[in-house]
């Protein structure tokens, strides 16, 4: 009897000891995701609970934080950035003054905000993926943000994983974690794929007019204590601008040419040189460039407050 334990115990220890050489074979043979589960999710646990030390803050959907590399423009300006962008997001006055709190007080107070008709519809007021991820207890978010990282090799595998790759699709997600930049590829790539999507969604929502123009009102009152107002409107396909400008029957540039005439300041992306995926969001080889061209004019715009700052 003594001897079956003695046997059981060390075939125990065994298995015990045998179980991470188990587990890194296993790693080694499974295909690498295109997108980290735990790595997602402290990304956007990092971009909620973000700090206050920022000069600029880029406020917007999917498209921002796709398309703008807060470290590029970092590089041309000296201009520390936050993208504050969430997938669907709705411009309303409370993004704005959340996106507002990530700015130091004696930095550049710069914000850039993308404009576009799905961000100003109805449905997106509720800004629903900020308030979920809002929703989760804080101290969640807080080991989500610093153990993830480290803990990213351990991931779980869906069935749907093996399914997409073996059928040659992948969503390609480089997590900037310290500045709220996602680098995104997909294949196939399919400049069409988004447009039915956004046709939906365009068809059957209006755009709150009385609210966007109120946001006008805001980024007045934003821009007279001291802050620097910049609007945008992020390249996509010109198959996907065409649409959104047809079905909001061109209200966005009727927006826009309003908030210049109060003094906002707006800046032009052209569309032409940039590639898109899917029809709405940048790769990541034009989401590079598109920052590099936004560090060019933030430099203009932005760079000459800040040193009146510096100054004081």
């Amino acid at each position: 009897m003594h001897q079956r334990l003695h046997s059981a115990r060390q075939q125990l220890i065994g298995i015990i000891l045998l179980m991470p050489l188990l587990f890194v074979v296993f790693k080694w043979a499974l295909p690498s995701l295109p997108s980290n589960p735990m790595l997602k999710e402290a990304f956007w646990s990092k971009k909620v609970d973000a700090d206050s030390s920022y000069d600029i803050v880029y406020i917007g959907d999917s498209r921002v934080y796709r398309g703008i590399n807060p470290e590029l423009v970092f590089k041309q300006t000296q201009l520390k950035g936050l993208n504050f962008g969430f997938s669907s997001a709705g411009l309303s006055a409370e993004m704005i003054q959340i996106g507002q709190q990530h700015l130091s007080a004696k930095g550049a107070r710069c914000l850039l905000i993308a404009v576009s008709p799905n961000a100003l519809l109805f449905s997106t007021h509720n800004n629903g993926h900020y308030h979920q991820l809002m929703q989760q207890p804080t101290v969640d978010r807080y080991l989500q943000a610093t153990l993830y990282p480290s803990l990213q090799t351990l991931h779980a595998y869906a069935i749907s994983d093996f399914v997409k790759l073996r059928a040659g699709e992948a969503y390609y997600e480089t997590f900037h974690l310290d500045n709220g930049f996602v680098y995104s590829n997909h294949l196939p790539y399919d400049s069409s794929a988004a447009l039915y999507q956004y046709q939906t969604q365009l068809s059957k929502n209006a755009i709150d007019t009385a609210q966007a123009y109120n946001l006008i009102k805001t980024f007045r009152n934003l821009q007279a204590q001291g802050f620097k107002i910049v609007l945008t409107r992020m390249p996509s396909s010109w198959a996907m601008r065409q649409l959104e400008d047809r079905l909001s029957k061109g209200f966005i540039d009727r927006w826009l040419a309003q908030a210049q005439s109060h003094g906002l300041t707006y800046l032009h992306l052209p569309i032409g040189p940039y590639h898109s995926y899917d029809g709405s969001h940048l790769d990541g080889a034009s989401a590079s460039t598109l920052s590099k061209v936004i560090g060019d004019s933030l430099q203009r715009i932005c760079k000459p407050r800040y040193r009146q700052v510096l100054l004081r």
